[in-house]
């Protein structure tokens, strides 16, 4: 299992039978640091849950509320960034591709401005529980986030044609995210 046979013929015109394997490494260990990522991301987002949910009022008195509504058009501009680079994967069309490296820029640029006003009205991130947990969730994933605009921008000017492994982990990133919304928004 986990082999693929084929036959092929070779110089000679003899029949060759070669196994390869169905997933090359690099794949594998994509998906491992996925998977120990999503335990991260897990851990962090129940940690945040059994905080808020052991509070007496939530958000904390004087701490100001999260925007909910700006983060949720926040969160379209991050799945269009998915579907840009899908419709550049499938048409070629570099334009696609750059629309994809705006939207992600968008979105770190917003999460900025948002963690910014929160600031300014009062989230405390240094003495109080409720921003250090709020900016340790936000700023985990937006960490990946940039870390996929890196490789992005590395994969551009690079010229590189193979987008499996960015698609796998700019989705990966994507897919994260309303868990990420819902639970610290709402």
């Amino acid at each position: 299992m986990g082999t693929l046979t084929t036959e092929k013929i070779d110089r000679l015109g003899r029949k060759v039978q070669r196994e390869e394997s169905l997933f090359d490494s690099k794949t594998v260990a994509l998906f491992l640091i996925i998977g120990a990522e999503m335990m991260v991301f897990a851990g962090l987002l129940t940690a945040f849950q059994v905080l808020k949910v052991n509070q007496v009022m939530w958000p904390p008195y004087g701490m100001p509320k999260f925007p909910a509504m700006i983060t949720g058009i926040n969160t379209i501009i991050l799945i269009s960034s998915g579907i840009f680079l899908e419709v550049f994967v499938r048409k070629k069309m570099t334009a696609f591709y750059l629309s994809s490296l705006i939207a992600l820029i968008a979105f770190v640029s917003i999460q900025v401005i948002e963690w910014f006003d929160l600031v300014q009205f009062g989230l405390e991130i240094v003495g109080g529980v409720y921003g250090g947990i709020y900016l340790l969730v936000i700023g985990f994933h937006a960490t990946h986030v940039l870390f996929s605009l890196g490789w992005m921008l590395i994969h551009f000017f690079k010229g590189w044609t193979n987008t499996e492994m960015l698609r796998i982990y700019l989705w990966f990133v994507i897919l994260v995210w309303p868990f990420v919304y819902a639970i610290v928004y709402f």
